[in-house]
């Protein structure tokens, strides 16, 4: 016998403050030390989505302190990112009243804080809480201070813990809270967990402090009955486990109650500092009507797997029994299951919604199991357009009661079991036997082909240009029929390619012959012959000496003759800007280097061709001195230095008759101007001698030597 359960819905509504209002349910602040005394801190608000007026404060103002309690500066936290906190409730036989709702903002900066003496406290304040909360005095003129402490060195650049979960929204009044409250420590830290009494914050007149004001920070104020260790009407009491941070009991009264939790940071025994949660219980009786439910059987006859699925309300586990006689595992907890059953028959299912909780629900119904009736046809007939008739049999086997209904996919239908069928238009159509037979139907579909006349139809990219021309045929039948091709293109080649692609390499007019074979359906074979349909044009033969390809920068001059085949012009390009259209010319070089000689010729025709050749001009080595010098301060001949030409190591020196050095550079260019380094003052007039060493642009070195005369 189904039971059902049919409860009401008894919750508290939220009432506003104001239209200026919001209403805070909870908050806490925590950081991360990322480096570089750069800390991203963490703000989390929760407020009441009923709330009227403005929505989370942007910016959020954070106070930071030092431990005397003067302000070091305040943090503006901008465009919180904001979601609505899903009302977790973990019994399946209850639901969340529809009213209650809380969002969630998060704040997120890095700020700057070097390490100081006492630390850090990061402080926001903000008013006001639901009026309707009891278990403090006067809610609706209390707010909020989230806080927390940035120890000063030795532990400066430490992580704070930050809770993992955020507590149900909605506890369901006499059932067993049994929730994870606990943090992590990015450090590894021991954390230690302890209810806390509220801290107060802002006020009506002042509901959101810049900056917010420092500790000590004042505590909100119980009602009778209510202490640190029993925030909530509960039996049993919650209790917060120290170690795991597992929250526990039952709540038993409607209502709304401030509670928070203390994750407490230890470092080696130390306390550095602590993460303070404030979060608001919403307590109400939340029952629901648990109705179990199976989609009725609709297909038959299907084989003997079958799928379930359910149609149950308010349900969070099922419990499946398929009734199947041979064997104690036919059962599933799977919402839509699917099972398969020994043999045909009818079988006893049964499912209960939410197994082993007070709100299960139960029901049973049967289903049949039954084989397919099998289902085959053909055809046979002439299949091309002109002049098609089909004729369609039924293969499988019947009883004299079945019924038939064939749909030939192009509009028409037929109840005759072997019908005949002559289509209007070419295609693939599909067509369906449905057969019904003892209370069962199926269908078989398949494709009937209907095929058309096809004729020869292609296209070319091009049939006219120089040799070689290459020639793109693209085969214009757009069918599915199975065709072959046979291209014949005019100069001995040929191919089987639907679309294919051939090269003419010497000049002439050329006929195409394309034979198709139609291989089924419409089966017929097919000639066009176009005649003189490519024409391909001489091209010329780009040719050209260069005498000589490789010379030096002293003889820097070529001569260039074209020697090419069938061209009415002629240009060169000779790799320094130089152009020449005549076929006969010299040309000369004005610095070495490696030249590439381009060359293209064309005809009457249109059609060109290009040549190059590289041409070599070395680069060669050059050294003069000269044999007198006067730095007599005239303005003329005023230093002595020879001119070289074609080095890549240069050494040049100047000797006394005696052998002493009175001169040195490695720079080219750089001359004596006649000063005796050595003793800083003008040399005498004298005969000297010069010695150059040089490694020239080939390798070679040299050292030559000679005199000349320094005249005043």
């Amino acid at each position: 016998m189904k039971k059902l359960w049919i409860y009401s819905i008894i919750c508290m509504l939220l009432i506003p403050l104001g239209s200026d209002a919001w209403h805070i349910v909870g908050g806490e602040i925590y950081y991360e030390c990322i480096g570089n005394d750069d800390y991203i801190i963490t703000l989390k608000v929760y407020r009441d989505c009923n709330s009227q007026g403005a929505p989370f404060d942007n910016p959020a103002t954070v106070a930071v302190y030092d431990s005397a309690g003067f302000l070091v500066t305040t943090v503006q936290m901008f465009s919180p990112a904001i979601t609505t906190v899903p009302p977790y409730i973990n019994n399946p036989c209850l639901t969340s009243p529809p009213n209650v709702c809380v969002e969630e903002g998060i704040y997120a900066e890095i700020v700057n804080l070097p390490p100081i003496a006492g630390g850090y406290t990061l402080v926001y304040q903000r008013c006001c809480r639901n009026a309707s909360i009891n278990n403090i005095f006067l809610p609706e003129e209390q707010g909020a201070t989230y806080a927390t402490t940035i120890p000063g060195p030795p532990y400066h650049c430490n992580n704070s813990a930050f809770f993992n979960n955020f507590p149900p929204i909605v506890l369901c009044t006499n059932d067993t809270l049994d929730f994870d409250h606990s943090a992590t420590d990015l450090d590894g830290d021991s954390l230690y967990y302890r209810f806390a009494t509220p801290y107060n914050g802002g006020s009506q007149m002042n509901p959101a402090p810049n900056p917010p004001l420092p500790p000590p920070f004042p505590n909100v104020l119980w009602n009778p009955g209510y202490t640190i260790q029993y925030p909530i009407d509960a039996n049993p009491a919650f209790v917060i486990d120290s170690s795991s941070g597992q929250l526990t009991g039952s709540a038993t009264l409607i209502g709304q109650y401030v509670v928070t939790v203390v994750a407490e940071e230890y470092r080696n025994g130390v306390l550095l500092t602590e993460n303070r949660r404030d979060f608001q219980f919403n307590t109400a009786v939340c029952l629901s009507a648990t109705v179990a439910g199976i989609t009725p059987q609709t297909q038959f006859c299907t084989g003997t797997t079958f799928n379930f699925n359910h149609q149950s309300l308010f349900t969070s586990f099922y419990y499946w029994d398929f009734g199947d006689p041979t064997t104690t595992t036919d059962t599933s907890t799977s919402p839509n299951p699917t099972y398969t059953y020994p043999d045909t028959g009818t079988y006893m299912v049964t499912l209960v919604a939410n197994p082993g909780y007070y709100c299960a629900d139960t029901i049973t119904t049967w289903i049949e199991i039954a084989e397919g009736i099998p289902v085959d046809w053909s055809y046979t007939g002439i299949d091309c357009i002109d002049g098609n008739a089909l004729d369609f049999t039924v293969l499988s086997q019947h009883t004299p009661d079945a019924v038939f209904d064939w749909d030939f996919g192009d509009g028409t239908t037929s109840q005759v079991s072997n019908p005949s069928k002559s289509y209007a238009a070419p295609g693939e159509y599909l067509v369906t036997l449905t057969v019904s037979e003892n209370a069962c139907t199926t269908f078989l579909t398949d494709t009937v082909r209907i095929f058309p006349e096809v004729e020869p139809d292609f296209d070319t990219d091009t049939v006219v240009g120089c040799a070689p021309l290459t020639v793109q045929f693209v085969d214009n039948i757009n069918t599915w029929v199975n065709i072959s091709y046979l291209w014949e293109f005019g100069d001995g080649s040929a191919s089987t390619a639907s679309s294919p692609t051939h090269t003419y390499n010497l000049p002439g007019s050329y006929d195409v012959r394309l034979t198709i074979e139609v291989l089924e359906g419409c089966v017929d074979t097919h000639v066009v012959v176009i005649e003189d349909m490519v024409v391909v044009d001489p091209s010329p033969i780009a040719g050209f000496v260069v005498d000589p390809e490789v010379t030096s920068f002293f003889e820097p001059t070529v001569v260039v003759q074209d020697t090419s085949i069938g061209s009415y012009w002629t240009t060169f390009d000779m790799g320094d800007s130089t152009v020449y259209s005549a076929s006969y010319f010299e040309h000369r070089y004005l610095e070495d280097g490696n030249y590439t000689v381009r060359q293209v010729v064309g005809n009457e025709f249109g059609c060109t061709d290009t040549m190059y050749r590289t041409v070599v001009v070395q680069p060669e080595y050059l050294l003069y001195v000269p044999n007198v010098f006067t730095p007599n301060q005239d303005g003329l001949n005023e230093s002595f230095a020879p001119k070289i030409f074609g080095e890549v190591d240069y050494q040049f020196s100047v000797f006394s008759r005696w052998g002493d050095l009175v001169f040195y550079s490695e720079i080219v260019g750089e001359g004596w101007t006649g000063l005796d380094a050595k003793k800083d003052r003008p040399a005498p007039q004298d005969t000297y001698l010069w010695e150059v060493k040089v490694m020239d642009v080939n390798g070679a070195t040299h050292r030559e030597t000679g005199f000349f005369s320094l005249i005043r």
